[in-house]
């Protein structure tokens, strides 16, 4: 029986929702350090009684089954999953210290993602804290691990640099997450995982310190083992370089296997026209509502969170579009809505100067032509324009573009925001007033139209 909270209805299909490579990874570890700490602590570690698994695979459509495992797992949502254990085990570690390992299986319900049914191990272990611990293991392409301090007091942590782990003590230890083989390492600048680094994003590596912090809490043989070793999280994903090359992966700089993403930690199905008429529905009862307010539109997650977090924006009045642009224009027409202020990541909303109005990568891209270009006409220097055009983020061009002066960037971005409406005015055929605000994670706004500080105010009253 599937839970409530994991199915949804798109359009008139009910579909399953499925959890992350973040929540699996979360899963594995909370398995492993619970494992773990009952060896360490002289516990009889009794598990639960195994779950009876059948699976059809996707691909074959062939029944597997199988005895697993299920561990609750809370993700960020609020949404409580069961992930699967296939496979656990303690280990000795060259150090002659104790570890744990265990591998979970990614769900991804009826979302056709690649990444479905893979599985998805974590081991941790303790190491010496020294100083050749805390660097990479290899010379070329090893990613540096990701340090924090843990409070034991109260489980809370921050993220610190490999010169700060040596000098934690008494309540304060240092944890660290790598990536194992088959995911991938960040090689370009201008992810959300910095150059050098495993393909680990931040919402996952929280989820698994929590995990970790959580049973460090309830340990005091753990305890006494962190304050003197640094406790390392290994993430890895059986073949997990095979999988990459189904994604988009290789062209953004992420080499050598997969991500381990999740901003909420659930995969929502991704049925286009589903998705549509979910936006359509939710157009048609904001102009129900009739509050007199402009309509606000964020295309992703990171809009809602730049709306609600820099703008002070209630999302309750919010209307998520995700990459369809050109639809959710269409529909505010057609219902007759006024007024619309966008605001989003440059990343997305700068493919409109070039009329592109559904974002997603798979459709069209853009980014750089528009902002080479734009730069061009303003002056831009051959070799900043070159650096533009080889980078892979928008992050990476506004890099490119900031040695040339303020008054060059200030002309490009506004040239920019001088094709954006042009684009809108056209599919809408000026029927509604559309106002923007683009901004990047780094640079913060970098763009607004004319109008939008009057739609904003009006939003935040």
């Amino acid at each position: 029986m599937i839970p409530d909270e994991m199915v949804i209805v798109q359009g008139q299909r009910l579909l399953r929702r499925g959890y992350t490579t973040g929540t699996t990874a979360t899963g594995a570890t909370g398995y492993a350090i619970g494992l773990l700490a009952e060896a360490l602590d002289g516990r009889t570690i009794q598990r639960e009684k195994k779950h009876f698994v059948k699976v059809i695979s996707k691909e074959t459509g062939e029944t597997v089954e199988y005895d697993a495992e299920i561990l609750p797992i809370k993700t960020l949502k609020g949404i409580t999953v069961q992930v699967e254990i296939k496979k656990y085990s303690l280990l000795e570690c060259e150090s002659g210290l104790l570890g744990a390992w265990a591998t979970a299986v990614k769900e991804s319900g009826d979302d056709p993602d690649v990444t479905h049914r893979s599985e998805i191990s974590s081991t941790v272990y303790f190491v010496e804290r020294e100083e050749q611990n805390l660097a990479p293991t290899c010379e070329e392409n090893c990613p540096h691990k990701y340090f924090y301090a843990v409070k034991l007091s109260d489980g809370s942590f921050d993220e610190v640099e490999l010169d700060e782990v040596l000098g934690l003590t008494g309540d304060t230890v240092p944890i660290g997450i790598v990536g194992g083989k088959g995911v991938g390492y960040v090689s370009k600048k201008g992810l959300a995982p910095r150059k050098g680094y495993s393909a680990i994003n931040p919402m996952p590596r929280r989820m698994i310190l929590s995990a970790v912090s959580e049973v460090l809490r309830e340990s005091e043989t753990l305890q006494l083992m962190a304050r003197r070793f640094l406790l390392v999280v290994e993430i890895s994903v059986k073949d997990g370089e095979q999988i990459a090359q189904k994604t988009f992966n290789p062209k953004i700089g992420i080499l050598g296997g997969i991500s381990i993403l999740g901003t909420s930690g659930i995969v929502e199905p991704m049925s286009e026209q589903a998705l549509v008429d979910t936006i359509r529905t939710e157009l048609k009862q904001f102009k129900e509502l009739d509050t007199g307010k402009p309509l606000l539109i964020c295309p992703g997650n990171y809009g809602q969170a730049f709306a609600k977090d820099s703008l002070r924006l209630d999302l309750e009045k919010s209307v998520k579009i995700s990459n369809f642009v050109g639809e959710a224009l269409d529909h505010s027409v057609y219902l007759g809505i006024e007024r619309a202020l966008f605001v989003g990541h440059a990343g997305k909303l700068l493919k409109l100067a070039a009329s592109v109005m559904n974002t997603h990568s798979s459709y069209a891209d853009g980014r750089q032509e528009v902002m080479a270009s734009h730069a061009a006409l303003y002056g831009a220097s051959r070799e900043s324009l070159q650096k533009i055009m080889s980078s892979i983020s928008i992050e990476e061009m506004l890099d490119a573009l900031l040695p040339e002066g303020e008054a060059i960037f200030r002309q490009t971005m506004a040239s920019v925001g001088r094709a954006m409406s042009r684009s809108i005015s056209h599919r809408t055929k000026d029927k509604i007033k559309v106002e923007f605000i683009v901004f990047t994670n780094s640079h913060g706004t970098i763009l607004q139209s004319e109008g939008a500080e009057e739609l904003l105010r009006e939003l935040q009253e």
